[in-house]
């Protein structure tokens, strides 16, 4: 996906947030990223932005996450290592 249809993928969130009433506070993100570094200056971002993040370190971490809690974006890192990457 290019810029621009992130960028119409993120309006879409907003939109349907906004169209049910909510707000990005209602938005649940699973920020995916094995270095603990970029993840949580990422999810400190996110959550200046309003959204709520949850983060995992690991694809497996991600796997047993979303199994226990709805997300409704997941941002993942596509190269990390374990039996699970970004691509799985």
């Amino acid at each position: 996906m290019d810029n621009a249809g992130a960028a119409q993928g993120w309006g879409k969130v907003k939109e349907r947030a906004t169209d049910a009433g909510g707000s990005m506070k209602d938005i649940r993100i699973l920020l995916v990223e094995d270095d603990r570094e970029n993840c949580l200056m990422l999810k400190e971002v996110l959550g200046k932005w309003g959204y709520q993040v949850t983060e995992a370190y690991s694809g497996e971490e991600a796997i047993n996450r979303s199994r226990k809690e709805a997300f409704d974006i997941v941002l993942t890192d596509l190269n990390m290592p374990g039996a699970i990457d970004g691509n799985e």
